[in-house]
C-alpha cells in the first residue's frame, strides 16, 4: 500500500509539476506577445497635449483617479464597478468596493506620477501612473493583486500580471465574478452573465 501511495503522489508531483511548466510557458510566451499592442487600442484614443501630470490622487473608484483636478483612467486596466458584487465561498462581497479602497490604500499620502496615453470617448485623460518615490507601476499592481483585469480591449500590457493573479487565485480570482465590461453591459441590458474563475 506503501508503495502505491508513493507512486501515487510521485505521478501527482509529476502532473503538478508539468502543469506549472506549461503555465510558466504560457506566461512567457503572454510577457512576448505584450509588447505588441492591438489595433483596437487607439480606435477611442487621441493624443494629449500636455506632459506628465502628478500630485496627490484622489481616488474615483477602481480604474480612475483624480489628479491636479484631471480625471484619469488608468491605461489597460479595468476593475469592478462601485456597485458590483462578486462570489468567494458562495458569499457575495463587494468586490467593486474593495477594489476602491485597495487603489486608496496604494496611493494615500503619496505623490503620484502619470504619463499620459491619450483621451477615452468621456475624455478622460489615460494614463500609465505610478507612485513616484517607490516607482510602483500603479496600473500592474492593481492587476497583479487581483483587484482589476487586463482591459484586453485596449492593451495587452497587464496579461501577465493577470494570469499571474490568476494562478496564486488572489482579489477577484479566489471566487468567481462578472467581468467588469460584461457588468457595464448587462446593467444596461445589453449582455448576460459571464462568470470568470
Amino acid at each position: 500500500m506503501g508503495l502505491i501511495t508513493t507512486w501515487g503522489s510521485a505521478i501527482l508531483n509529476r502532473v503538478g509539476t508539468l502543469r506549472l511548466t506549461l503555465l510558466l510557458a504560457v506566461a512567457f510566451g503572454i510577457g512576448l506577445w505584450q509588447t505588441y499592442e492591438p489595433t483596437t487600442a487607439t480606435t477611442d484614443l487621441r493624443p494629449t497635449s500636455s506632459g506628465s501630470i502628478a500630485g496627490f490622487a484622489r481616488v474615483i473608484d477602481g480604474d480612475t483617479i483624480d489628479l491636479s483636478g484631471k480625471r484619469i483612467r488608468l491605461y489597460g486596466i479595468d476593475a469592478p464597478e462601485s456597485a458590483q458584487s462578486c462570489v468567494i465561498a458562495e458569499q457575495p462581497y463587494r468586490c467593486g468596493e474593495k477594489a476602491t479602497r485597495a487603489l486608496y490604500d496604494l496611493v494615500r499620502d503619496r505623490t503620484v506620477l502619470c504619463e499620459p496615453t491619450g483621451l477615452d470617448r468621456y475624455q478622460r485623460t489615460i494614463a500609465r501612473c505610478k507612485i513616484e518615490v517607490s516607482n510602483v507601476d500603479i496600473n500592474a499592481w492593481m492587476v497583479r493583486k487581483g483587484f482589476a483585469v487586463a482591459y484586453r480591449r485596449y492593451s495587452y500590457a497587464y496579461i501577465t500580471d493577470e494570469l499571474g493573479a490568476r494562478i496564486a487565485q488572489r482579489g477577484l480570482w479566489a471566487g468567481t465574478f462578472q467581468m467588469p465590461w460584461d457588468y457595464r453591459a448587462e446593467t444596461r441590458g445589453q449582455s448576460s452573465w459571464t462568470s470568470r474563475k
